[in-house]
């Protein structure tokens, strides 16, 4: 799960504080199109996992103001 604030691409499994300055860097493959570098994958087997995964990706977005 990531997002894309300020220009930069931010993996949101990872605490704020443990990022990168710089965001990831996104890289193109021909066998796996544009991707993002160091994205974290897991595995789920249920959709309470999926829910519980969702919800920490989205405690750790940037929210400010606008």
């Amino acid at each position: 799960m990531l997002e894309i604030y300020n220009e930069k691409v931010q993996d949101l499994f990872v605490n704020p504080s443990h990022r990168p300055a710089n965001g990831m860097k996104i890289r193109e493959s021909p066998s796996l199109g544009f991707y993002a570098e160091g994205l974290r994958k897991y595995p789920v087997k249920s959709f309470n996992e999926i829910e519980a995964k969702m919800e920490e990706g989205s405690k750790n977005r940037s929210v400010a103001a606008t």
